[in-house]
């Protein structure tokens, strides 16, 4: 799992560098980040998700910085918490425990990343897209393609397709 983490990040930074000359003690800031921060929840009967995103500055790479949007999750379904992170919300990304990783080089309101499903223990895609003038996020959970080494549960934890509000 951590493995699979790491190699997606690098992906992700190799999505960067295809654009933009990303070299050794470069620290890319990117303020349109902070838009996206806070807490956004998703109700549907007893079953709630909660998100916390929150951006944070980090090392992707040795001795290169970028500004990213770390995440922490909390599932519940007929009022039984299945999974969550979000109690280690106050953490930074060092100490392990974000479930979500965004890094969005653009001003657009999508935002495209990873997340944890720490049930399936498995790396799954998550695309959010942010709408200001409802202040909800629709969040859409698809598997990564790609190889896989080692058994993998099928199916997904958190509902694939549903819409939070902004608390």
């Amino acid at each position: 799992m951590k493995a699979t983490y790491v190699l997606s990040l690098l992906l992700i930074l190799i999505t960067i560098g295809a654009s933009a000359q990303v070299k050794k003690g470069d620290n890319v800031k990117n303020a349109s980040l902070g838009r996206f921060e806070g807490t956004y929840v998703w109700s549907q009967g007893t079953d709630t998700v909660t998100i916390y995103l929150r951006k944070e500055n980090i090392e992707i790479m040795k001795d290169i910085r970028s500004d990213v949007l770390i995440g922490f999750h909390k599932y519940v379904k007929n009022g039984h918490i299945i999974e969550s992170s979000y109690e280690y919300r106050k953490t930074n990304y060092a100490e392990k425990h974000s479930t979500i990783l965004i890094l969005n080089r653009n001003e657009s309101n999508t935002l495209e990343g990873i997340l944890k499903d720490l049930t399936k223990k498995k790396s799954l895609n998550i695309e959010l897209e942010y709408s200001p003038a409802s202040k909800s996020m629709t969040m859409k959970v698809s598997n990564r393609e790609g190889v896989s080494i080692g058994m993998k549960q099928s199916g997904f934890t958190l509902p694939q397709h549903i819409t939070l509000k902004r608390q």
